[in-house]
């Protein structure tokens, strides 16, 4: 504190209300004027005598009535501030008195900042704000920065008392392309202000200053929807510790409003497969969503690698258009792939990027658990057949397929491979099972066909959530096989990517395949599973399960002809593709990352 500054103090009432009483003090005036007027003037000879001689005694006797008077009523008042319990709060400061402040900036650094009001970004009008208020504070004050937006961090952490110094790194920030987690931000806040007054004891008031444009995720108001708070903590624990803050410091909150936001932002795109071929079909779909006032574009832009390829028209329905598009890669290698809108005031949200992984050629490997000299009596035979289909249609080999007895499966560089088919084999050993646990969660696609020679307890036990070390790579636990006399197949909507290909004119060729035998599976309710296609009377037929990087795909019936006879039908190349497809774009997909995520 300075020696000069002057200090005052605060007076209140912890029940005001009972002031209101106060207006029982003009009862006594009343009454006063009340008896004023009942007497009347009459002559009388010694009456006159009397009032000659009481004039001079006229001032005297009005004084002592007033005095009388004004007793009265401050004995009202005073029983009414009784009542209302009067108190001196806390000294409160004047205008000739500083005390040493802890300034703490919470600056909200999320892609919305980038928006642009009146040829300004939100962002740098922020820093503005901040500037003055550093500019406007006494010497002595120390100042902390603090980034609002995931992942939240400390650019200052340690008060800072030289402004030049605080100001140089203030204006080292930039605005990040990613969203603001207020529960974390302020959980930083009241841990700060809990540790400086044992750090910094010449500290003797803080002042929170949150500075934000109140959106949250793909520019959506605070409270939209809901109405809620336009406080920037959302309700929960968020809202708790705003609380505690308040008891910790003085908050102040800088609104940059957008009175008529103007944007439209792609919000999704995918790519299936997102790992493929040299001249193999690649599809990307998505949406892109109109916030508040925005003009909706008609079209977009497709970019591959940065050079424009495409342009595509949009059909709205109300504030969001869905798109999807086909594109064939002629070379091999990562390609980027964006979607771009027209320009509009918040330009990163009009950008969507994904990667596509294509390789001249992909490496399987297939370990039959019954091979056979003989031409289709092995239980890989149809399937390699189905994978060398590959090379018809793009005119060239593209697949390179090994096949493996199951004795060999301990002897196999899981590396140089991409996807691993397992096709009635018997047991899997732990060690084995060990190894493919590495490669699915590395990025590799495990396909398991079941089959006659199947042992449902030594997989249960070596690859089932009851596995040892665990390894848990199957999405559920089998039961013992089934034989049905016909099958119906249920699609499940076509929602699951393996038969999206299959809606329409070819669904007939799919659910009408004969299943004569399968192994029923128990399905986890763990995360990541999925049921592809399951039979008409519930038991699921392809179940998918996601592994780290990498996912594993379980048919519950033969991939031969021992159980069904779905590699005599037309479906059954295009199906075992898609699952190839669907398995071993686990990796690729995994390069796609969303600004914020964690990719370590």
């Amino acid at each position: 504190m300075l020696q000069s500054d002057l200090l005052t103090l605060g007076f209140g009432f912890l029940q005001p209300a009972m002031l209101g009483w106060a207006i029982a003090a003009i009862i006594p005036i009343l009454v006063h004027l009340w008896h004023r007027h009942r007497y009347h003037d009459l002559d009388w000879a010694a009456a006159d005598f009397v009032l000659a001689a009481l004039r001079t005694e006229r001032r005297r006797i009005l004084l002592r009535q007033y005095l009388l008077l004004f007793l009265r009523v401050m004995a009202i008042l005073l029983v009414v501030c009784a009542a209302a319990r009067p108190t001196l709060r806390k000294a409160v400061v004047s205008r000739s008195f500083h005390e040493t402040t802890g300034w703490i900036f919470v600056i909200d650094d999320s892609l919305s900042m980038h928006y642009v009001r009146d040829g300004v970004p939100l962002f740098d009008a922020a820093l503005q704000r901040i500037r003055g208020l550093v500019q406007a504070a006494p010497d002595g004050d120390a100042f902390l920065l603090l980034r609002g937006a995931s992942p939240v961090n400390w650019v200052i952490r340690q008060p800072v008392y030289n402004k030049p110094s605080f100001l140089a790194e203030l204006d080292q920030i930039s605005c990040r392309e990613t969203v603001a987690d207020w529960p974390t931000a302020l959980q930083f806040v009241e841990r700060r202000l809990r540790e400086l007054p044992l750090e910094e004891p010449r500290l003797s008031r803080f002042v929170t200053v949150i500075v934000t444009d109140g959106q949250q995720t793909n520019w959506r108001r605070v409270g939209e929807g809901d109405r809620g708070s336009r406080n920037p903590a959302p309700d929960g624990n968020g809202s708790s510790i705003a609380t505690q803050i308040t008891n910790l410091a003085e908050v102040v909150i800088m609104h940059l409003e957008v009175d008529q936001p103007d944007n439209t932002g792609a919000v999704e795109l995918n790519a299936y497969p997102a790992s493929v071929i040299v001249g193999q079909e690649v599809a990307f779909t998505g949406s892109v969503r109109s916030y508040g006032q925005a003009t909706r574009p008609e079209r977009l832009e497709w970019l591959v690698d940065g050079r424009k390829v495409a342009d595509q028209s949009l059909a709205w329905s109300e504030s969001e258009a869905s798109f999807r598009w086909t594109y064939h890669f002629d070379t091999a290698g990562d390609h980027v792939v964006t979607v771009q809108l027209p320009a509009d005031p918040l330009l990163p949200d009009n950008q969507r990027h994904v990667v596509v992984n294509v390789k001249q050629e992909r490496s399987v490997v297939c370990v039959d658990g019954r091979p056979s000299p003989l031409p289709f009596q092995g239980a890989t035979s149809y399937l390699k057949t189905a994978l060398a289909s590959y090379g018809l249609a793009t005119g060239s080999p593209t697949q390179r397929i090994d096949v493996v007895s199951e004795g060999r499966l301990a002897e196999i560089d899981w590396s140089q491979y991409e996807a691993v088919f397992l096709c009635d084999v018997s047991r899997i050993t732990l060690g084995e099972a060990r190894a493919l646990r590495q490669f699915v969660e590395a990025g590799g696609g495990l396909i398991v066909f079941l089959g006659p020679r199947v042992n449902r307890q030594a997989y249960n036990e070596s690859l089932g959530t009851s596995a040892q070390d665990g390894v848990d790579l199957l999405p559920g636990l089998l039961q013992e096989p089934v034989s049905i006399p016909e099958s119906v197949i249920d699609p499940l909507n076509f929602r699951h990517p393996i038969v999206q290909v299959f809606q329409g004119r070819w669904a007939s060729s799919l659910l009408t395949v004969p299943i004569r035998t399968y192994m029923p599976l128990q399905v986890s309710q763990a995360g990541g599973v999925e049921v592809a296609l399951r039979l008409g009377n519930g038991d699921p037929l392809i179940i998918t399960k996601a592994v780290g990087f990498g996912r594993v795909v379980l048919v519950t019936t033969s991939a031969d002809l021992s159980w069904t006879s779905l590699p005599l039908w037309t479906s059954y190349v295009p199906l075992i593709l898609e699952i190839q497809d669907y398995a071993t774009s686990g990796r690729s997909e995994a390069r796609t990352v969303v600004t914020g995520d964690s990719i370590g």
